[in-house]
């Protein structure tokens, strides 16, 4: 077995990196702790925790924005996965928003194989899934450093620095981000096929541009390709082909469309729901040059990101979080948005080492000549620095925001991935140049790769003592003045003992760096270091007495790390199992940390009662009961979303008839977000106003759109004046106003736009887009008939309604382009109703109403789909069939 690991180093690699994952999330993979974001914070199905869950919590100190992978990503996820099982394709959710766009909501992922395989899975394996991403990132890390000419240790090494980076960890279960992000080693390696070779290979990397397209976050996708295209020109560039460079760039073009034409049923959605919906990304604005300028103390967090551990508390941010009691009467911490340390203004880090290695590698380069990889450290750094400098705001780097497309991205976090993986690629060539001048004769060029180190060691020390350490030491004495008694306790082990650590690390990797220059060995070492660094930087939701145990197994991993360096595999070894011991028991033992296994979609038995009176009626939760989109995860209709796009005219329903306006209209990003919490986001400031004052407000308007039950938590009484039905784990009260989802009205009048209908329409008579194709209109007296649903699906709804005389079917779905409607048959327009809702007209008498959702969007990215999968195959047929 060891001779063939040794002779087969790619599966040597493959099976370390599964061992080092192990490792590093022992409590999951051996101890049934989970990653699942519904157990890492409240509100779901009910309110407080996932019901029935009563294990461990975490202190609140995980993943920037938490709250994205709970309430958006999770539900969505089950959703999808029910609907493929079931044989739909995941085109429209009836269950949020009153109906929205599934697919072309981008982020959903709902065409990304890796995704669909997850969301169709049991939901206990979604753990290994979330890993699997580490394991996809490191290993194809490996596999490009592999095939540009590293060495097996330093290619190794890439993957370690990749696959455990800010980008993969801290954002571990943020698929959206994760998804696009393991893709990136991928791409290059791609990239490098294409160079060196032929058809087989433009065919394999149009697949993979088609994965990024399809990953789930368009604006880490485009930097994904921006990467790829920087890169395929330093290539071409660098290898001096001649005429051979054209077609080098007629693979690449054609790789890059035909990755377009695979992905268009994503694309062209999106591209369509973009034009009508609300988002914070319009073109020409200047999301795409902010940056951190005014604060570019910031760029310490990449070198040391346990400065920012610590609870997100009131007392630090105030009118952003929310401390509420839960049934117990203790206080729990509601986040409103990401606001954990300065993670979403970096979008990762990558530790002390990785750019001690890149800095030293490139310096070397440029004391000397490196054959191989002397151009890949030079781009792969300019490219990370290149990047995080247009985010701190530094001419002309931050001109690239005024680009086409580039102008849309908010590159604080989504160009995370890119550099992360730059520098990662950086640190591992420069431990390649490092080793390839380890053990030369002396000399006066000898003598420099000692001084190269030195001078980088001396740099990082200085600047970093000066600034993150004295700040750390200045907040540490002054804690018990500027911290609350609840953070107090983290200064010293999150925050000093962060700097400290990092100072011993980088210390230890510069001495390490000099013996394997002079002795021309022991590299395992610092890769063992690096490894030992990355942990100690994953987030685990330990409280304060618990981080200061951490340094049990640092110290034991710290000895472990000089005995690899000597290279005394048989002790090294036993002191990796005594590491994972201490490591495996210290979280066992510890009261807070990852949450323990569990299924977060577990159904209260008030689902159950809702499911076998509800009919097709809808609900609205408050205070964190059914939190979106918890509802499409066990099929209930609701008005609340949490979405990353939202239709223009529900969106606007909503501020005008849904939630009574507070002082002036709620910022552009919380428009995305209609939850039921009684926080209110009004010019960056938190205003409270309870739930049950809007819906007693706006009542008809509720009632218009079928809102047939309240929902509340069991200890918060409701002031609503209505039935309560149901007293047990919640609080349900019902609506007797509530119309039909389904009804004939023959009472309307005709307007000319969706403004004036939402502005003007009543609960008696309603008002339709447009001229209506009747001899005669009704008169306003009210009157409806009510119709049946006897078919509803989420494309299709099938409706039989008898009307007494001329009118309009009014089915209290939102409106939305790519539905189309039959009437008995014969295809029929579909109205806008109140500025919100479909209708259809129908003549006296009996009738079966179909409506059907297939979007032209979606079907010409079929054909599409359809042209670039025949494109690949006539491509492979044509490759088999030529010389």
């Amino acid at each position: 077995m060891i001779d063939f690991l040794k002779k087969h180093t790619d599966t040597r690699a493959f099976l370390l990196y599964i061992l080092l994952i192990s490792i590093l999330y022992a409590p999951v993979v051996f101890d049934r702790k989970t990653l699942q974001p519904p157990l890492y914070q409240p509100h779901g199905i009910v309110d407080g925790w996932t019901y029935g869950y009563n294990g461990r919590r975490p202190v609140n100190v995980f993943n920037v924005d938490l709250a994205t992978p709970i309430f958006y990503e999770w539900p969505i996820n089950k959703l999808v996965g029910d609907l493929y099982r079931n044989g739909e394709i995941p085109l429209w959710n009836p269950y949020q928003a009153g109906g929205t766009p599934l697919a072309a909501n981008y982020s959903t992922r709902v065409f990304f194989p890796y995704q669909i395989l997850e969301n169709m899975s049991p939901v206990w394996m979604w753990d290994i899934f979330i890993l699997g991403r580490l394991l996809i990132a490191g290993f194809f890390s490996y596999l490009f450093l592999s095939r540009v000419g590293l060495s097996f240790r330093s290619a190794f090494l890439g993957g370690v620095l990749y696959m455990f980076s800010g980008t993969m960890v801290w954002f571990i279960n943020l698929e959206q981000m994760a998804n696009v992000a393991m893709l990136v080693p991928l791409v290059m390696y791609s990239m490098e096929s294409i160079i060196n070779g032929g058809v087989r290979h433009i065919t394999l990397s149009g697949i993979v541009f088609a994965l990024v397209l399809t990953g789930g976050q368009p604006e880490i996708a485009l930097y994904v390709i921006f990467l790829a295209l920087c890169y395929f020109v330093f290539r071409t560039v660098s290898l001096n082909l001649g005429r051979g460079i054209v077609l080098m760039w007629i693979r690449f073009v054609c790789a890059l469309g035909l990755g377009l034409l695979l992905s268009a049923p994503l694309i062209l959605p999106f591209l369509e729901f973009v034009s009508l919906a609300h988002h914070i990304h319009p073109p020409g604005s200047d999301m795409g040059l902010d940056s951190n300028k005014e604060l570019w103390r910031r760029v310490f967090i990449i070198l040391t990101p346990t400065l920012t551990e610590l609870p997100v508390s009131p007392s630090i941010l105030k009118g952003i979080l929310a401390a509420l009691p839960d049934p117990s009467g203790k206080p729990f911490y509601f986040r409103i948005f990401a606001t954990n340390g300065i993670w979403d203004y970096l979008g990762g880090y990558i530790g002390f080492l990785c750019v001690f290695l890149a800095f030293t590698g490139m310096l070397m380069v440029l004391a000397g000549r490196v054959s191989t990889v002397r151009g890949h450290v030079l781009f792969f750094t300019s490219f990370g620095s290149a990047v995080l400098l247009k985010n701190f705001g530094v001419i002309p780097f931050v001109w690239l925001g005024y680009l086409p497309l580039f102008d849309q991205v908010w590159s604080l976090r989504w160009a995370g991935p890119v550099w992360v993986f730059a520098f990662s690629m950086a640190g591992a060539c420069g431990l390649e140049i490092i080793s390839r001048y380890a053990g030369r004769e002396r000399g006066d060029r000898f003598r420099a790769y000692y001084i190269i180190p030195s001078l980088v060691f001396l740099l990082l020390l200085l600047v970093y003592t000066f600034l993150p350490l004295s700040d750390a030491l200045a907040l540490t004495i002054k804690r018990h003045v500027l911290y609350d008694s609840m953070t107090q306790p983290y200064l010293i082990p999150s925050l000093l003992t962060g700097c400290i650590v990092s100072i011993i690390l980088l210390s230890a990797v510069f001495l390490m760096t000099l013996y394997c220059i002079r002795k021309g060995s022991g590299f395992y070492g610092i890769v063992g270091l690096t490894v030992l660094e990355l942990w100690w930087a994953i987030p685990r939701g330990y409280d304060y007495n618990w981080l200061y145990l951490k340094l049990i197994p640092f110290g034991i991993g710290f000895i472990c790390i000089f005995v690899l360096m000597k290279e005394r595999w048989r002790t090294a070894i036993a002191l990796v199992f005594a590491f994972f011991g201490s490591f495996l028991l210290l979280d066992r033992l510890s009261p807070y940390g990852f949450p323990e296994r569990y299924d977060p979609f577990t159904e209260p038995p008030y689902v159950k009662f809702l499911r076998e009176r509800i009919g097709y009626q809808r609900v609205m939760g408050g205070y964190g009961v059914l939190f979106p989109n918890f509802a499409s995860a066990v099929g209930i209709q609701d008005l609340r979303y949490v979405s990353a796009l939202a239709i223009f005219h529900f969106k606007d329903y909503r501020i005008n008839h849904l939630q009574v306006t507070l002082e002036k209209e709620e910022t552009d990003s919380f428009a995305m977000w209609f939850t039921g919490r009684p926080e209110r986001n009004v010019d960056y400031r938190i205003v409270y106003r309870k739930i049950e004052d809007d819906i007693k407000e706006r009542l008809p308007y509720y009632s218009m759109l079928g809102v047939r039950y309240f929902l509340f938590p069991a200890y918060m009484p409701s002031e609503l004046d209505l039935p309560l039905i149901y007293d047990r784990e919640i609080r349900i009260y019902e609506n007797p106003q509530a119309l039909p989802r389904v009804f004939v009205s023959y009472a309307f009048e005709t307007v000319s736009s969706t403004e004036e209908a939402q502005k003007n329409h009543r609960a008696d008579y309603v008002l339709i887009e447009g001229p209506v194709d009747m001899e005669d209109e009704p008169q306003k007296p009210a009157g409806f008939d009510t119709a049946r649903i006897v078919e509803y699906s989420t494309r299709k709804v099938v409706i039989d309604a008898e009307a007494r005389k001329k009118g309009i079917l009014v089915l209290t779905d939102v409106f939305y382009p790519g539905w189309t409607a039959y009437v008995d048959g014969k295809p029929a327009r579909i109205y806008r109703v109140n500025g919100i809702v479909r209708g259809v007209l129908l003549e006296k008498g009996t009738h079966r109403v179909t409506f059907h959702y297939s979007p032209l969007s979606f079907k010409i990215g079929l054909v599409l789909s359809g042209i670039g999968l025949l494109t690949i195959t006539v491509l492979m047929v044509w490759r088999r069939g030529g010389p």
